[in-house]
C-alpha cells in the first residue's frame, strides 16, 4: 500500500491481512476467527456475492441488477467510525473520499458503476437522476422509471438515490 497508495498514510495497524473468503466472514460481522463453516448456513445475516459463472448466463435486463457478464469481482468501500466528532466525521469521509478517487484507474468507467443496495452520495441524488441512475441500473434505468411511475406515481416511497417517477422530472 506504501508504493501504490502513499497518500493514503496506511501502516500496517490500518489493516487486516485476510482471504476473499475471510473477508466475506468479516463483512457479515462476525466474530474475528469465526470459522469459515458459519457460510455453510444459510440464515438471515449471512451473505456471499459471486461473480461469473450462472450470473454471466443471466442477461442484463433480466433483473433490475444488471452487473454480471464480464464483472470479476465487487469492490465494497467502508469507513467504520463509533465517535460522532464532526471533525473526525470529516476526515473519515475525506479518506474514503479519496480512497475512492485513487482507485478508478483500476474499475470500470463510462460509466462508473455502483450496486443499488448502497447509498452512494456522491454519485449523485435525484436531482440528478439520469446520471446516478445509469451508473446504478445501466441500460436498465428507463424500464424502472416507467414502473415507478406506474407503482408509486406519488413517490412515496424515495430516498436520495430511488427511482424517481416521471413526474418529479
Amino acid at each position: 500500500m506504501q508504493q501504490s497508495f502513499p497518500q493514503l498514510g496506511l501502516v500496517k495497524e490500518d489493516c487486516i491481512e485476510m482471504s476473499w473468503i475471510e473477508s466475506t466472514v468479516y463483512f457479515a460481522q462476525f466474530p474475528r476467527n469465526t470459522s469459515l463453516d458459519v457460510l455453510l448456513d444459510r440464515s438471515p445475516g449471512s451473505t456471499f456475492t459471486a461473480y461469473g459463472g450462472k450470473m454471466d448466463e443471466i442477461s442484463e435486463t433480466s433483473t433490475p441488477f444488471p452487473h454480471r457478464a464480464g464483472n470479476l469481482f465487487q469492490i465494497h468501500y467502508a469507513v467504520f467510525w463509533g465517535d460522532q466528532d464532526s471533525e473526525r466525521s470529516q476526515i473519515y469521509t475525506s479518506w474514503i473520499r479519496k480512497l475512492y478517487s485513487y482507485m478508478t484507474p483500476y474499475v470500470t468507467k463510462n460509466p462508473r458503476q455502483a450496486y443499488i443496495n448502497y447509498r452512494d452520495l456522491d454519485l449523485g441524488m435525484n436531482n440528478l437522476a439520469r446520471i446516478w441512475g445509469t451508473k446504478y441500473f445501466k441500460n436498465n434505468f428507463d424500464r424502472l422509471v416507467h414502473v415507478k411511475t406506474k407503482v408509486d406515481p406519488d413517490n412515496f416511497f424515495r430516498n436520495e438515490q430511488s427511482i424517481p417517477p416521471l413526474s418529479s422530472w
